[in-house]
């Protein structure tokens, strides 16, 4: 089912695995996750709402997911998980999620992985303010068309600030 290979994928992303293991299996997952019941499976099996206390569940519309947006698709395009600063979760979780267009992560400290995974998504708004442990070249923002992003306190990125010129 789309549910079990996306739960592995998790499990093996959040396991340590190496970088390129995590890569090919987030893109395979990538390939079930076009569709709002793959994405709304995904989201549940990342098992974000436990540690946060949202009444995220399948029989809930993921339009009613408490910080989740989606389009008229159906379709995630915003995840807000602001000021959740006990919140563990890896950027690998959330890959697959190409549709996604507005992140704020502000105060997610507990948030991790490389920033190269949002490689590719047409994100207008990227809010990582104090995500201490995410990691990456910033130049991976080069070229997109974000016209909000805060790094600020993001003290594991590294790059030339003048990409963005």
């Amino acid at each position: 089912s789309d549910l079990g290979r996306v739960a592995h994928t998790l499990a093996r992303a959040l396991s340590g695995v190496s970088k390129k293991t995590t890569e090919r299996r987030t893109t395979m997952a990538a390939a079930t996750t076009t569709s709002p019941e793959a994405q709304k499976e995904l989201l549940l099996a990342a098992r974000i709402q436990e540690q946060v206390g949202w009444n995220w569940r399948l029989d809930v519309p993921l339009g009613e997911f408490q910080g989740v947006s989606v389009n008229d698709a159906g379709l995630v395009v915003g995840l807000d998980f602001s000021e959740q600063k006990g919140l563990e979760f890896n950027l690998a979780v959330l890959a697959p999620l190409t549709s996604l267009q507005v992140v704020n992560f502000r105060n997610c400290e507990k948030a991790t992985g490389d920033i190269e995974l949002l490689k590719g998504m047409e994100l207008a708004s990227l809010n990582l303010y104090y995500c201490r442990e995410l990691t990456g070249d910033i130049e991976v923002f080069k070229g997109m068309q974000i016209k909000e992003l805060n790094l600020m306190q993001c003290y594991e990125l590294k790059g030339n600030i003048e990409v963005f010129k």
